[in-house]
């Protein structure tokens, strides 16, 4: 993503300054604008002017919402895409939560109903940004994969200013920081092979560094088992052959339509074969299925995150 910046509203060299600063993807310190009363986030997709104290939330991005939630943020009303919602925030299927529609087809006439202070959006609704932007301030929070930590931090950040508890935000980013940077030495020091794919009816692609899954190389130093996986949104598709030759010492898998609900058999029916058993990965029991819907749809969170540095701590262990 584009560095996220807050900076002043009012015009002349301040707004100069953070022009600057932000095409030279430098952060800027937050700052409330004493003429408006509000806060102005740069994000990709444009500036979002949000008043302080923001109460009644619309949140499709899933590791949003588990930071406001890790954040402990009182008297917020949410409306989300209940649709789809990953089970380690089914608290937000309760009645008392609005129902936002879904992640590809959002309900615009419900959402504008709830009367929201603040929209964040993903990658996946930026069609409707627009739409959205006509509403309420939207911002879209996503993650640059070539400084996943950097970008992770810098949301957390943005969250701590829009609610006023940055301190609290800053300390508990860092702690997921310094968590992930604890596995990374571990992995870099046993020098382990990995690699990620995802089962999807039937088909398997993998992903290598810069993809979405990276984290599992550019950040906790599994060393690929394969460097010349080209980065694609999809991944690149592969065959049980290819698992074989490749032979990884361990084999993380995303089922991609446990994460979507459209199928919850596990990925071992797929992978269960001869080639696939014989890697080392199936030799040593380290086939690893990981939680699909951290992964799939949100993985960018304070809590979403720290539940994918444990899968991975646990199997480089």
């Amino acid at each position: 993503m584009k560095v996220h910046a807050v900076v002043r509203s009012e015009t002349g060299t301040p707004r100069f300054i953070a022009a600057v600063l932000l095409c030279l993807g430098l952060l800027l310190p937050t700052a409330w604008a004493a003429d408006t009363d509000t806060l102005e986030i740069k994000h990709e997709l444009g500036v979002a002017r949000i008043a302080p104290g923001p109460k009644r939330i619309v949140a499709f991005d899933f590791s949003i919402l588990d930071s406001i939630d890790a954040l402990d943020i009182p008297g917020l009303e949410f409306a989300v895409p209940k649709q789809a919602m990953p089970t380690y925030l089914h608290r937000y299927l309760e009645n008392d939560v609005v129902d936002a529609g879904g992640m590809k087809e959002p309900n615009l006439e419900r959402i504008y109903e709830f009367r929201p202070d603040v929209i964040f959006i993903s990658a996946r609704q930026t069609d409707y940004y627009d739409k959205f932007a006509e509403i309420a301030p939207t911002v879209c929070a996503t993650v640059d994969y070539a400084d996943f930590l950097g970008s992770f931090k810098r949301n957390m950040l943005m969250l701590g200013d829009i609610f006023a508890v940055r301190d609290s935000a800053e300390a508990k980013a860092d702690a997921v920081i310094r968590e992930a940077e604890a596995i990374a030495r571990t992995a870099g020091r046993k020098e382990l092979t990995g690699l990620v794919i995802m089962v999807n009816d039937g088909n398997i692609s993998v992903y290598g560094p810069g993809s979405r899954f990276g984290l599992i190389h550019d950040v906790l130093k599994v060393k690929p088992a394969d460097d010349s996986v080209k980065v694609s949104i999809h991944g690149q598709s592969v065959d049980f052959e290819y698992l074989a030759k490749t032979n990884p010492d361990i084999l993380f898998v995303i089922n991609r339509n446990v994460a979507i609900g459209t199928n919850t058999a596990s990925s071992s029916a797929v992978l269960d074969n001869e080639l696939v058993r014989n890697t080392a990965a199936g030799k040593n029991g380290k086939i690893v299925n990981l939680d699909a819907a951290v992964w799939y749809l949100s993985g960018s969170g304070l809590e979403s995150l720290p539940i994918m540095l444990d899968e991975v701590g646990k199997a480089v262990e």
